[in-house]
């Protein structure tokens, strides 16, 4: 069976389209309810059983990221890796890699908020890319990774600020959130 992708522009992805998130799934629990849960009724219990692989992609590394689908692109991360994938064919629209020092356990995912993607790295810096190329924008350091700091959850878009959380539990440090404008 065919299905169709509801597409919203990623130019206009912030809070209030996060609210209503139509056929995208734009954060990591697909919106700020948390119930993972997607409103769509294209695929139900009549249908599910007849859906087959369209496509698959392989990383070569382990990924423990939830995807995110917005704009007919998947964006999928694992430690060091961000990648942007056409929803449609799997096919990789670009790939960005960034070397890390820092507890490479996991990276969960992306955050997404107007026309950029945000996530965090082993080394506990944030790193801001473009979501149409994955050129990097900027980034940041967010905690001190001789101390024990790496960040693997994705930031939170709230109104205009990204909240990240740095973790430091294989250290036995004290984790922490910020705020990032």
């Amino acid at each position: 069976a065919a299905f169709v992708i509801n597409v919203v522009n990623a130019q206009r992805l912030d809070p209030a389209t996060i609210l209503n998130p139509g056929g995208t799934w734009p954060t990591l629990l697909g919106d700020y309810t948390s119930r993972r849960y997607s409103p769509l009724t294209q695929i139900n219990q009549t249908n599910v059983s007849r859906l087959t692989q369209a496509w698959t992609f392989n990383a070569g590394i382990v990924m423990k990221s939830t995807p995110l689908m917005v704009d007919g692109v998947v964006y999928v991360t694992a430690p060091d890796h961000a990648w942007a994938l056409d929803a449609q064919t799997g096919k990789e629209i670009w790939k960005f890699e960034r070397p890390s020092r820092g507890n490479h356990l996991a990276n969960r995912g992306v955050a997404l908020y107007r026309d950029r993607v945000y996530f965090g790295t082993p080394d506990a810096f944030l790193v801001c890319l473009e979501a149409k190329t994955g050129k990097k924008v900027w980034e940041v350091p967010m905690a001190d990774v001789t101390f024990g700091y790496y960040m693997s959850s994705p930031p939170l878009v709230v109104k205009d600020r990204l909240i990240v959380g740095i973790s430091g539990d294989a250290a036995d440090v004290i984790g922490f959130l910020k705020a990032v404008d």
